[in-house]
């Protein structure tokens, strides 16, 4: 009878993992990009009663006899699927729409995590940041160079310089930020061409009407872009991305926050991906991917793990009981 005790304890600590699980799924039904879990079980090792033996000329082959002990848990593997893609409205709220994982580095210890979780927003430092203030990583430096034109500081006229060497796309790896320094008249990033201005508008009334940063936008691969205030446009950042070959080898540290990059094998030997290049998926703006849990198939394991701790608790109270006879003999 110790036996059976044994296994319906192995049960009651087996399935309360799985309650655990199902109602950390639950729980975490409305969590931006989470990833539910499934638990599996299998059995424990098996007491030998008697060996097999093989066949020997006139003789039978004898089976084994083998009695199990139990039950445990197997995995608590994550499901990876993806998630409902809400449109929020809000233009900093970014969802991975396929593969990948943005890449976001706490700027106090230097760790960096891989998120779906894209509910951004930009710093006081115009930086890209997570709603724990972790940096979102990609491209930066890109910048142009305007040109002026008109007849007097009232009425100048800016439009982007035509020359390839003006227009500097974005190559510096590290914080994805949206900084625009002020338009400067002379040659150089952010600098103004007033070849075409006369003579008497002093260049810091050409500076002074220059437009200024009035928003920024995301495009679906990553590109993050200047809107001025008189309609120009330009690119400023990337946001790139990463992805791994084993992402169960992944680590989670809560707020949909990842870690073990080296055990999950980064793909691009740890390089990130530009959106929608490598396999990875594109980026959409203005939407956050929800959480892909299902909650009929959740109540669904609720239910039926319920039932299987309810069976190993009878197996207890049985094996108890019958304990309890093997005592009373002696009376």
């Amino acid at each position: 009878m110790i036996g059976s005790l044994v296994s319906g304890v192995s049960a009651l600590k087996s399935y309360t993992r799985g309650l655990e699980v199902v109602s950390n799924n639950i729980a975490n039904v409305n969590s931006v990009a989470f990833k539910g879990s499934r638990t599996t079980y299998q059995d424990t090792f098996s007491k030998l009663i008697r060996d097999s033996t093989p066949s020997s000329g006139a003789a039978s082959n004898t089976p084994a006899v083998q009695i199990g002990t139990g039950v445990q848990v197997n995995s608590i593997s994550t499901n990876f699927t993806q998630g409902p893609v809400n449109q929020t409205g809000i233009n900093t709220d970014l969802a991975v729409v396929g593969n990948g994982y943005f890449k976001v580095q706490d700027p106090v210890s230097g760790t960096n995590y891989a998120t779906r979780a894209g509910n951004f927003k930009f710093d006081d430092n115009n930086n890209l940041v997570s709603q724990e203030g972790y940096r979102v990583q990609g491209l930066n430096g890109g910048s142009v160079r305007l040109v002026a034109s008109g007849t007097s500081a009232d009425n100048l006229i800016f439009s982007l310089s035509t020359t390839p060497a003006d227009t500097v796309t974005p190559a510096t790896s590290g914080n994805v930020s949206a900084t625009v320094p002020d338009f400067t008249v002379g040659t150089g990033a952010f600098s103004i061409d007033r070849t075409a201005v006369p003579g008497g508008i002093a260049d810091a009334d050409v500076a002074a009407a220059a437009p200024t940063l009035a928003s920024v936008a995301f495009s679906p691969s990553g590109e993050v872009n200047a809107l001025l205030t008189n309609g120009l446009s330009f690119q400023i950042a990337t946001i790139q991305m990463t992805d791994f070959v084993d992402q169960q080898a992944l680590k989670k540290e809560g707020s949909g926050l990842y870690t073990g990059f080296e055990a999950a094998g980064q793909k691009n030997s740890g390089n990130l991906f530009t959106p929608g290049t490598n396999g990875t998926g594109t980026i959409r703006s203005g939407a956050l991917e929800a959480g892909n849990v299902d909650l009929t198939e959740e109540f669904s394991n609720i239910i039926t793990t319920q039932r299987s701790f309810q069976a190993g608790a009878r197996l207890v109270t049985t094996s108890d009981d019958i304990l309890q006879e093997v005592v009373n003999l002696k009376r």
